[in-house]
């Protein structure tokens, strides 16, 4: 074999080993991704089971405490509320903001699960509720008086652009 000979088969080896170098990151790609969607569906499936239990918590007190339902049904049919029942009706609204506000950062994060993709259909979602809590007396004083020491601008601007306008 002359040096000709030699360089062309040294040349070929090289391509075979560049392609097969390609080949096994091509696979290793493959399963990189794959491993992606697995931990991405996972993150998903465990951010669904922590917004149910969020609304569970939020839900709860109301199932188990009849004075706290009293209050609730109290407040959103217009009611006069003494400083103490607006002091727990406050803090029933910014618990609920406050899930309202971990669903949103989930959807901001592309963590939430698929029905709830954009912040959005969020507010379309709950707006009815929200409005229920926030058109009250002290719903309103307490989203321009401490709500906006207790979430994110972002979240705030999001959720007054969702409110109807009056």
């Amino acid at each position: 074999m002359n040096w000709e000979a030699l360089g062309a088969l040294g040349e070929i080896i090289g391509a075979v080993a560049v392609i097969a170098t390609l080949y096994y990151l091509s696979q290793q790609i493959k399963m990189n991704s794959e491993e992606i969607t697995k931990s991405r569906d996972a993150q998903r499936a465990q951010s669904t089971y922590s917004t149910n239990e969020m609304w569970i918590k939020v839900w709860q007190p109301l199932m188990q405490d009849s004075e706290l339902a009293e209050l609730y049904l109290k407040a959103i049919n217009g009611g006069q509320l003494d400083h103490v029942e607006a002091f727990r009706f406050c803090v029933y609204i910014n618990t609920f903001l406050a899930m309202l506000e971990a669903v949103y950062n989930q959807i901001k994060a592309d963590t939430s699960f698929s029905e709830l993709d954009e912040v959005q259909k969020l507010f379309e979602l709950i707006s009815p509720y929200i409005n229920k809590l926030l058109d009250t007396n002290v719903g309103r004083t307490w989203l321009s008086d401490e709500a906006p020491h207790l979430f994110t601008p972002e979240f705030l601007e999001d959720l007054h652009a969702s409110r109807p306008k009056k």
